[in-house]
């Protein structure tokens, strides 16, 4: 009885702990925020032509066109620096991360296409090269209370430790912090199929099947390049958008042509173009943010990023296959998925083996 009268007492004390922090921390914010009064926003011009791609504000003609060159790829985010537009400055702006950054945004504009480095040359003016900025005072309070909660927590833990150490055989009861996702590190591609296999609920075996069918040269990366590629803000180089607006490894169309048209009018078969039936098709808009439904990742996805297009491509897999369980999917589950995400399983192909995409997933999963 005092264990648990102890154990009670316990909990109030570091619970009133936490909320005494908590409306200091409020306090002190008022404080800051009555010293530093803000500034009333500056009105910047509208600019005559202003366009939404996958969620990014072009304000000008040039600003689309080096858009469409990078196929809709901004942000661009590598180790050193960060490469995006500014609507407040109207440029394209290079952050730097630490003194290598300027050096490693050269080096990566060297290795892009020679219509990227032409426009870059053509239209230095509309690029700036920055140090990133500071965090502001919110984003600093924000991270020393999310320290201060860990300290506490931990702070916890080891006074259970030591209660369970003097009392043997008495539970405790435990305060257990929400886990926080850290970013999965895969070393090669199966074990980034496994990951988004299971976390949206399709057997790994059937989404490998589909990267063969799909693009198989993917299965000859090395596991550098799978942990490269895989790396939120990291993408497949010349992943597309084609001519018929499919873009990355799993081939998800975006809504946009490989000309930053969404009437995708050279995409026809049998005398039949998309531009007379409403246009390119966007998958991304329906199921570009499976990472973070289903994988809990906090970044932008991208669709020419490995790991953002196969928890899309496994998402619409699992909404058009109509499955519930993750594995164990019979034939017919198997068929009704795979015909559903192609639209097609009576053709045959000969690098399947002269079998249909359901056929070929089948003989891969469960034949």
């Amino acid at each position: 009885m005092n264990t648990i009268f102890t154990d009670k007492k316990r909990i109030v004390i570091i619970t009133g702990v936490l909320l005494f922090l908590l409306f200091l921390l409020i306090i002190i914010n008022l404080i800051f925020s009555r010293k530093n009064p803000k500034k009333e926003a500056k009105k910047y011009p509208t600019p005559t032509t202003v366009r939404m791609i996958m969620g990014y504000r072009l304000p000008s003609k040039d600003t689309e066109t080096f858009d469409v060159l990078l196929n809709n790829r901004l942000p661009v985010k590598q180790q050193d620096f960060e490469l995006k537009y500014s609507y407040k400055k109207n440029k394209f702006v290079v952050y730097t991360k630490n003194s290598n950054g300027e050096k490693s945004f050269q080096e990566w504009l060297k290795v892009q296409s020679k219509d990227i480095q032409k426009f870059f040359k053509k239209n230095k003016d509309l690029f700036e090269i920055t140090p990133e900025p500071t965090p502001n005072y919110q984003q600093r309070q924000l991270k020393s209370l999310e320290n201060l909660a860990t300290y506490l927590f931990t702070l916890n833990n080891q006074v259970e430790k030591i209660e369970k150490k003097n009392n043997p055989g008495t539970p405790t009861p435990t305060l257990t912090p929400t886990p926080v996702r850290q970013l999965n590190t895969v070393y090669n591609l199966s074990d980034l199929i496994y990951e988004v296999g299971m976390n949206v609920g399709v057997p790994p075996k059937v989404l490998e099947a589909m990267v063969y069918i799909d693009y198989s040269p993917i299965l000859t990366y090395s596991s550098k390049e799978i942990t490269k590629y895989s790396t939120p803000g990291s993408i497949i180089p010349d992943c597309g958008p084609d001519k018929c607006s499919l873009t990355g490894p799993m081939r998800l169309s975006i809504g946009i042509d490989s000309n930053g048209s969404p009437s995708c009018a050279l995409c026809c078969s049998n005398g039949i173009c998309l531009s007379t039936q409403g246009g390119c098709p966007n998958d991304w808009a329906l199921y570009g943010n499976a990472v973070q439904e289903y994988g809990r990742y906090t970044h932008q996805p991208n669709p020419c990023n490995l790991r953002d297009n196969l928890y899309a491509a496994a998402m619409k897999l699992k909404k058009l296959g109509k499955v519930q369980k993750t594995t164990g999917w019979t034939k017919e589950e198997t068929y009704r998925a795979v015909k559903n995400y192609y639209g097609n399983c009576s053709s045959k192909y000969k690098r399947l083996g002269s079998k249909t995409y359901c056929e070929y997933v089948w003989s891969q999963y469960g034949g």
